[in-house]
């Protein structure tokens, strides 16, 4: 089968998007299928993988390329597909449509993002009571278009519902590569000395609002007596790092709270192996792929309770879920911190548990899904 992904960014952009198309592409192709990925970017970079079209765009500051329009190779690349698999509602998503409409090829869609939450952190110019109409009205528009909806969890359903939007999707779960998951080795690491005999707390994701980073910190920062001989460690970078920085240099705890930056995905295994505990408070998830990614490497979750990440842990056997109070959040945390053996007990049910996380089953499905739409 020839199967094109269609995304707003792809690499070097770092998201949760790059990474499943990127999963999903290396399976298909193991599997004998011609894939590509189609995108906006610097059509002079290699991403270090073959069949992967860059259009010229607008290079923004964060690494993303802003594109109004692809060129006459993506058209024609697209025309000769069995399958377009799309994945961006506003941008890529309704060029797409619209340059192959009244083409014989079939579109599927994945919905990514809880995109009410997404216009309240990047959007906020946008009155809300003009958010919910604009939404309602961009997203059927666009639906209608396609052959077939997936939904990674039931989250989005319950989003579009309360948009009012019926769309008749399927929930075909996110999946990770568990066995590379499992392989990491904390000496590997490039915290490994300085983190040598001490316990650790891992956050790995963007630091951005959306994604509650602040929570964390000062959970950790106002009950560090609760958190002795212990680090919290954030693998990642965004606009809230300078701001969380800060926040640790005038409680003078340098030494307690570690900024590692990005992450290449090929050190994600080692990270997760140095990590005693980890943890979210994003309340933004549709189908956390960190969240999955820590339980496959068998490192309990303490999160915050939210919809799409208390469908991956299950509370109190592969972690604990909390609302969204400091208090309780840092009290789950810390004694899970001090109590190995329930670390130990947790550990084993987050390995069972994530024998459901494969990317190969989530790949399977979609074909599946495929074959429905072209026959």
């Amino acid at each position: 089968m020839r199967i094109a992904f269609v995304a707003d960014s792809y690499k070097p952009y770092i998201s949760g998007v790059t990474h499943c198309i990127t999963l999903w592409k290396r399976v298909l192709e193991q599997w004998g299928h011609e894939v590509y990925v189609v995108s906006f970017g610097d059509p002079s970079y290699n991403p270090d993988e073959d069949h992967v079209v860059y259009s010229p765009g607008i290079a923004l500051p964060n690494g993303f390329y802003l594109g109004t329009r692809f060129s006459s190779r993506v058209q024609s690349l697209l025309e000769g597909m069995d399958v377009v698999h799309l994945n961006h509602p506003f941008l890529t998503g309704p060029l797409v449509a619209r340059m192959l409409s009244g083409r014989q090829v079939p579109l599927v869609f994945t919905n990514h993002t809880r995109y009410d939450l997404y216009f309240r952190y990047y959007l906020p110019f946008i009155p809300e009571h003009l958010q919910k109409p604009f939404l309602r009205k961009t997203l059927a528009s666009f639906y209608k278009q396609m052959q077939r909806v997936i939904f990674p969890s039931r989250s989005v359903q319950e989003m579009l519902a309360r948009l009012a939007l019926d769309v008749q999707g399927v929930i075909i779960p996110n999946g990770i590569e568990v066995e590379r998951l499992r392989q990491g080795q904390k000496e590997r690491c490039p915290l490994y000395a300085q983190l040598l005999g001490k316990k650790v707390i891992l956050s790995l994701g963007r630091l951005t609002a959306e994604k509650n980073p602040r929570f964390l910190l000062q959970a950790f920062l106002n009950h560090l007596d609760s958190f002795p001989n212990t680090c919290l460690v954030f693998a990642g970078d965004g606009k809230e790092r300078e701001r969380l920085e800060h926040m640790v240099t005038v409680r003078n705890v340098q030494d307690r709270v570690i900024f590692a930056g990005n992450v290449p995905y090929d050190q994600v295994p080692d990270y997760l192996a140095i990590a005693d505990v980890f943890v979210t408070a994003s309340l933004s998830e549709v189908h956390p792929l960190t969240v999955m990614e820590a339980q496959a490497a068998g490192v309990p979750v303490v999160a915050v309770q939210a919809p799409g990440v208390d469908e991956i842990v299950a509370d109190g056997r592969t972690g604990f879920l909390t609302p969204l109070d400091e208090h309780l959040f840092a009290g789950k945390l810390a004694s899970l911190c001090r109590d190995e053996d329930l670390r130990t007990q947790f550990s084993r049910q987050t390995l069972a548990h994530s024998e459901s996380f494969r990317v190969e089953h989530t790949v399977r499905r979609m074909l599946e899904e495929y074959e429905r739409v072209l026959q």
